[in-house]
């Protein structure tokens, strides 16, 4: 570890001499204000605060990300995040799961318009195949432990999906889309207004015949997606806000079996499974000069079932029931927050008796929280001091902190950052109590304990036309939950605890240059070192990954290309035969894709869009194809 941090600090710095030592002499456009990269972001904090000036590790992908990208599936944005790996198991709809700094999926907390959207029945973690761009605003991403802030699935970062708001101005829009494999896509949204109330209606289809997921045989695994939102936001007096948000998606994979007799490997099948997610929420907040008041009430619900036999159905579902109040104090350059929580989860299983076990059960814990947090922020540094103790009825009181420090430096072209966090992790249901088949719970598991920190440091140049931005890494965690460990004795899997302290460290790079005003080029490089106690690499933690962008906004066209790299990454294979689980190395990869869009009149916008051009052959999962070359066009109607 000291020897990673030593060389990567060299290497910034030498990097950080040489840039301040030999000024960029490239002929850009007009000078951009640095004033015009400070996005607000609400996820960094409980209040919201200026992404350039904290002291976390933040990534915000825009809606002129979105636009320019046009991307089909949300995980083609996350591959150009520094810090971020990409799963999924298989063609479109299979089950995608994204990694931050070498972590787990489910020890991320994803939220959707502040409603927290992992998955109770599903391990705990979000499925992101079933999360649909179009409706999408912008994201935030947060690396680095945020449990002091959010709580229990937050041990590794946070990523906020916030959906398209309600305007002022009345308006509708009308996307229909076609392309490979019989992909079909239909998107309606429509923001009013009455007063001062805003409302944003969308309902979105996609459906796909897919590809193989199996190595093998003729069958193609389809997918089917709606997804319905609505949002309203309420200035109903002078210092009182509402705002709610309801969202429900119904999603359909087919997808293969496992050839558990002879190779352990996918084969065609007629299975299929359903999901039903739901989430709904409510935000009453009081602003009165200094003083502000929020009251948050959020539902998450979810229906998963498993089409295999007629008598071998299996049924999972998960309840997330959250109430929290928030009273925070502005003075100058000052703020403190409270924030009570209180948060049921319910979950229930339902399937056919096996010889490993009962997977009927219906359970449910209770967790109250307490926390607080300091801010300050000045023109010469940022300053952030948060804690929160959590009582849950099935685990002992856990307490998680967080400490960051920004300096701004050569009239804030400069910014050095520190941070520093301890975070824990719940163990979930499906780790505790089992799941359907051969894998048996583990009643008796304890939380994750997370120690991190970080160190940052983000340089401008050409009046902030071109960014560089560096982050060191290093995370130790005790009671590593191992969810997948094979018992020799039962010849079944469950989740264990790992004795020791495993670590993930790391370097994250990224580059921002606007070439001209229409013109600019965006690139990542992540260098990650995740290894389990053994010394072993984790799995599906490639260790070098990266991403380079062009792309071109014109008056009437929009252009980009994008090329992802992916190193090779380990996986884990479970044959049929001894020793029944064996460590594979999936080979590196790169994917090119490219986009355009032209309006054609005031009213009419065309797009196109090819993902992997090349038709890389690649696995991100042992044994499971990923989706080839794919052509997409589609017209949209401002209405």
């Amino acid at each position: 570890m000291q020897r990673l941090f030593s060389q990567s600090s060299q290497l910034l710095i030498l990097l950080y001499s040489l840039l301040c030592s030999h000024p960029v002499t490239a002929e850009i456009g007009p000078a951009t204000p640095s004033s015009e990269l400070e996005q607000i972001t609400v996820t960094a904090s409980r209040l919201p605060v200026i992404s350039q000036r904290t002291g976390s590790a933040v990534s915000i992908i825009s809606k002129e990300d979105i636009q320019q990208l046009s991307p089909l599936t949300v995980s083609e944005l996350f591959r150009r995040v520094p810090g971020l790996s990409v799963s999924q198991v298989g063609p479109a709809g299979s089950l995608t799961q994204i990694r931050i700094r070498g972590a787990e999926a489910n020890q991320i907390l994803v939220m959707i318009d502040g409603i927290e959207a992992n998955d109770v029945s599903q391990g705990s973690e979000f499925n992101f195949a079933h999360l649909m761009p179009n409706q999408i605003e912008r994201i935030e991403i947060v690396r680095g432990p945020q449990s002091a802030i959010w709580g229990s699935d937050s041990l590794a970062g946070v990523i906020h999906i916030i959906t398209k708001q309600g305007k002022a101005e009345p308006s509708s829009l009308l996307q229909l889309g076609a392309g490979s494999q019989g992909l079909q896509q239909f998107n309606v949204a429509s923001n009013l207004n009455i007063g001062q109330t805003n409302f944003a209606l969308g309902l979105e289809s996609v459906r796909n015949q897919g590809e193989n997921a199996s190595r093998s045989g003729p069958e193609d695994d389809g997918y089917r997606n709606t997804t319905l939102s609505a949002m309203l936001q309420s200035q109903f007096a002078d210092n009182y806000q509402v705002k709610a948000s309801l969202r429900s998606t119904r999603s359909e994979t087919e997808y293969d079996d496992i050839d558990y007799a002879t190779t352990g490997l996918p084969m065609d099948a007629e299975f299929r499974s359903e999901s039903i997610q739901n989430y709904a929420g409510v935000t009453l907040s009081h602003t009165n000069n200094n003083l502000i008041q929020h009251l948050r009430l959020a539902l998450n619900d979810s229906d998963n079932t498993n089409y295999t036999h007629p008598d071998a159905d299996t049924l999972s579902r998960g309840q997330r029931q959250h109430l929290d109040y928030q009273l925070s104090f502005r003075i100058r350059s000052h703020s403190i927050t409270g924030i009570i929580e209180t948060e049921r989860e319910t979950f229930e299983q339902q399937g056919p008796i096996s010889f490993f076990g009962n997977p009927n059960k219906s359970l449910s814990t209770l967790s109250r929280a307490i926390a607080s947090e300091y801010l300050y922020s000045g023109n010469r540094f940022g300053l952030s001091i948060s804690a929160r103790s959590e009582n849950n009825s099935d685990f002992q009181s856990s307490l998680s902190w967080r400490f960051t420090l920004a300096g701004f430096f050569n009239e804030g072209d400069t910014k050095i950052s520190l941070a520093a966090g301890r975070a824990v992790k719940n163990p979930s249901f499906t780790e505790r109590f089992g799941y359907f088949d051969s894998f048996i719970g583990n009643p008796d598991l304890k939380p994750e304990h997370a120690l991190s920190y970080e160190i940052g440091l983000r340089q401008h140049f050409q009046n902030a036309r071109l960014t560089l931005e560096g982050h060191l890494f290093f995370n130790q965690l005790e009671n590593e939950i191992n969810g997948f460990s094979y018992i020799p004795a039962t010849y079944s899997f469950s989740a264990i605890n790992e004795q020791g302290r495993s670590s993930r460290e790391g370097v994250e790079l990224s580059l921002l240059w606007a070439l001209t005003g229409s013109l600019a080029v965006s690139a990542s490089y992540t260098y990650l070192d995740s290894q389990a106690l053994t010394g072993a690499m984790e799995v599906r933690r490639p260790r070098h990954s990266g991403s380079v962008n062009l792309g071109y906004t014109g008056q009437r066209t929009q252009t980009s290309l994008s090329y992802t790299m992916t190193g090779s990454q380990q996986d884990d294979f479970y044959p049929p035969y001894p020793p029944y689980q064996q460590r594979v190395v999936l080979d590196k990869f790169s994917l090119l894709s490219a986009n355009v869009s032209r309006t054609l009149s005031p009213r009419l916008r065309l797009k196109l869009q090819i993902s992997n051009l090349f038709d890389e052959q690649y696995e991100e999962v042992f044994g499971y194809n990923s989706p080839g070359v794919t052509l997409f066009t589609a017209l949209e109607f401002q209405l």
